[in-house]
């Protein structure tokens, strides 16, 4: 039977339908010769004309087909798939209904499940609380990435935290800015203490956004990277807080050990203002022959002198060699007091 899922009228059956309403008198071996099929397959395509109302069997003649004409024929396949249309929009209509009804049931589902694993803290001290909070529940690990120039109420505090987190035996690594520590006398202390207690410390170039991760399973990063007043939001979604792990460990691998950074350090203490003198006519961008006239040192002298200062800082290469010489503050000053190396001034400290 035919149904409105399949094609109204096949091709064969309406070049069927047109060569019998141009000619009143047929035979199936005429419509056969027509369409260039064999008798089988006409009385296939009389038989579907016959479902779809085309031609109807004589009341005059046995074994004869009327054509019905067009105004009557194709008016009622326009009627039946109009209906099927209306039919089929009905059940879209019932899909969407359904689809609207379902996607509001989940949608409710997923607001209630960001807002488990999603929780905002707006504000410093909200922030502070909460971070509190989390490092009193670690147990195995505390990662943490530090962007703002700690203060130094901020430094003691932190001391009480970190104190009774180490000494209960949970793994500390901790990544700082190295302008930070260069900059501030109190973060060395700091830092210095940490070590002392068990933690690992390294430093970096650059960061993206304070963060602390928790025993791999709880994650709170700074709502604005910019403005650390704006607060922390804490994330306990697996997922998340696997890629910020993972985020972590990249970070971890292209920071400095504190204790090389300590070791570069003091072995810059060591640096003499000839050296230094030297280090700044190299940054300035003077060849080894201008350096040498500058100095009064001979070439030789003046590349012996470069080689020493690069092997105790660590510095692999004369790039690296100013790129170190400034992390150091060589290049502010022309020595060291008994903190360290030379220092900036910072509002922070």
């Amino acid at each position: 039977m035919w149904t409105s899922t399949e094609p109204v009228v096949s091709t064969m059956a309406r070049q069927a339908y047109h060569y019998l309403l141009a000619r009143r008198e047929w035979t199936r071996d005429n419509l056969a010769h027509h369409l260039q099929v064999g008798r089988e397959q006409v009385s296939a395509v009389l038989e579907e004309l016959a479902e779809l109302g085309l031609v109807r069997p004589s009341q005059e003649v046995s074994e004869r087909l009327e054509v019905v004409p067009p105004a009557v024929g194709w008016a009622r396949l326009v009627a039946h798939s109009e209906t099927a249309l209306r039919e089929h929009a009905a059940r879209v209509s019932d899909v969407k209904t359904a689809m609207s009804a379902f996607l509001e049931t989940f949608e409710a589902r997923e607001r209630c499940a960001a807002q488990e694993n999603i929780e905002v803290h707006k504000g410093r001290d909200a922030a502070v609380t909460k971070v509190g909070e989390l490092l009193a529940g670690a147990r195995r690990e505390v990662l943490t990435v530090v962007t703002a120039a700690p203060s130094a109420p901020t430094l003691a505090h932190a001391r009480q935290g970190d104190g009774a987190l180490l000494a209960r035996g949970t793994s500390v690594r901790a990544i700082y800015l190295q302008s930070h520590w260069r900059q501030s006398r109190e973060l060395q202390s700091y830092l210095t203490w940490l070590v002392g207690r068990g933690a690992e410390v390294r430093l970096a170039g650059t960061l993206p956004t304070r963060f602390i991760i928790a025993d791999r399973r709880v994650l709170t990063v700074a709502l604005d990277p910019c403005v650390p007043e704006a607060g922390a939001v804490t994330v306990t979604s697996p997922g998340l807080v696997a890629l910020a792990g993972s985020f972590f460990d990249h970070l971890w691998a292209e920071a400095t050990p504190l204790e090389q950074r300590n070791a570069a350090a003091e072995n810059a203490c060591r640096t003499t203002p000839l050296e230094v003198t030297v280090l700044r006519l190299l940054a300035e961008g003077n060849k080894d022959e201008a350096v040498s006239r500058r100095t009064g040192l001979s070439l030789r002298s003046v590349r012996r002198t470069i080689a020493g200062v690069s092997q105790r800082i660590g510095a692999a290469s004369r790039f690296e060699l100013g790129v170190r010489s400034s992390q150091l503050g060589l290049l502010d000053s022309a020595g060291c007091d008994s903190n360290g190396p030379a220092h900036e001034a910072t509002s922070s400290s």
